[in-house]
């Protein structure tokens, strides 16, 4: 026999299930972008992720995944996570031609910046309603190191109304400029200011590594 009662206070009610886990598988050719309930739940499928290019880069900011396509491609999309975690498509912006868009740096809610690493410029947006605001062009500039007219913009570091831009100077594919070099540029107007530059490091602020290029709780750069 059971016996049940309503007015039982001790009584817990099931907790709805919700993806907390953003997963990106990749492929020779391809990858996934996916959420899936947590690392206690063994099995995962593709089957309701979003195919993208191969490796692309993802960031998470509040309530939405943007990804960035790396060389494979020129359009950064967005992804909003609804209250289920689940993804929804839900924008994207169209770079220019093979830019290689890479790191993503959010300031606000209405400013963000997008590296275009093979096109030497930093692209402002609005992370909100994905406009194009304005862009800080570096090609050719007083800030380029070797022969390749692109100092390759990559990790985008903002602090005290300063942008601090990562340059990878490569001279191949996957070789630099000797030296790690640091672009300090004025937010508020987008004025470059100086390029700090250190010969103990190279390749600082690789593709899509924000990693690489963190800002510690004093407010020391690394």
């Amino acid at each position: 026999m059971a016996v049940s009662c309503d007015d039982n206070k001790d009584l817990v009610e099931p907790a709805e299930s919700k993806n907390s886990l953003l997963i990106h598988t990749a492929f020779e050719s391809s990858s996934f972008i996916g959420t899936h309930e947590s690392m206690e739940v063994a099995d995962y499928s593709n089957k309701e992720a979003f195919e993208e290019v191969a490796y692309p880069f993802t960031y998470h900011y509040g309530d939405y995944v943007f990804v960035s396509p790396n060389f494979y491609g020129d359009v950064a999309k967005r992804y909003q996570i609804d209250e289920a975690g689940e993804l929804l498509a839900d924008g994207q912006m169209t770079m220019e031609e093979n830019s290689f868009p890479s790191n993503i740096y959010f300031a606000s809610d209405s400013k963000a910046y997008i590296s275009l690493k093979d096109k030497g410029k930093v692209v402002v947006f609005n992370p909100t309603t994905l406009e194009q605001i304005d862009e800080i062009d570096l090609l050719g500039s007083d800030y380029v190191i070797g022969a390749d007219n692109n100092p390759d913009p990559g990790a985008i570091i903002a602090r005290d109304g300063k942008l601090f831009i990562a340059l990878q100077q490569n001279n191949s594919f996957a070789t630099s400029e000797s030296g790690a070099h640091i672009l300090v540029v004025d937010e508020s107007t987008l004025t470059i200011e100086k390029m700090i530059s250190d010969d103990r490091l190279d390749w600082v602020g690789r593709p899509g590594m924000q990693e690489s290029f963190t800002l510690a709780e004093n407010g020391d750069l690394y």
